[in-house]
This record gives structure tokens, C-alpha cells and sequence, in this order.
């Protein structure tokens, strides 16, 4: 395999690597609004704000911060505040 192969396969693991993250935090914040019986009104993306979009009080938040240092060993609130699904993301992605 050539160099220019390589770099492709790498990239398109890399790629596949953020893809995970995203449907994993979803499918995470799917299932603290199922235990709080929380309706989502819309479908959750990228720029969906956790609380005003999704719902999420502070039980919620708090729930999530301890899910996701549980699935991917990093305290995404440790450094400030995060508002939307993108803010998380940035932090997972480092």
C-alpha cells in the first residue's frame, strides 16, 4: 500500500472514529430523556442546545457528564460549560 493509500484509509478511520462518537452521544442522550420520559420534539444534531433543544435540567446534565466520562474517560464540563451537541463533540474529539 502506497502513502497516498494509507493517508486515505487513515482519514476515513479518523472519520469513522467522530461518526461513533456522535451516534454513541446520542444514542446516550436518547436514553437519559427515555428515563426522565422526556419527549423530544425534534431530532437531535449538531447544533441542538442541550437544555432549550433537548430538555436536559440539571439532573440530566449531570446524568450525561457521568455517562459520558463512563464511555469515553473525559469530563467534558471539566474545563467550563458546554451548551450544544457540537460543544461536546469538540471536547471528545480533543
Amino acid at each position: 500500500m502506497n502513502k497516498e493509500a494509507k493517508l486515505k484509509k487513515m482519514n476515513k478511520e479518523a472519520k469513522l472514529k467522530k461518526m461513533n462518537k456522535e451516534a454513541k452521544l446520542k444514542k446516550i442522550i436518547l436514553e437519559i430523556l427515555e428515563e426522565d420520559s422526556i419527549a423530544l420534539e425534534s431530532p437531535i444534531t449538531r447544533e441542538s442546545h442541550l437544555k432549550d433543544h433537548i430538555g436536559l435540567d440539571s439532573l440530566g446534565l449531570a446524568m450525561l457528564t457521568v455517562k459520558l466520562e463512563d464511555e469515553f474517560g473525559i469530563d467534558v464540563f471539566e474545563d467550563g460549560l458546554v451548551f450544544t451537541v457540537s460543544d461536546i463533540l469538540d471536547k471528545l474529539n480533543g
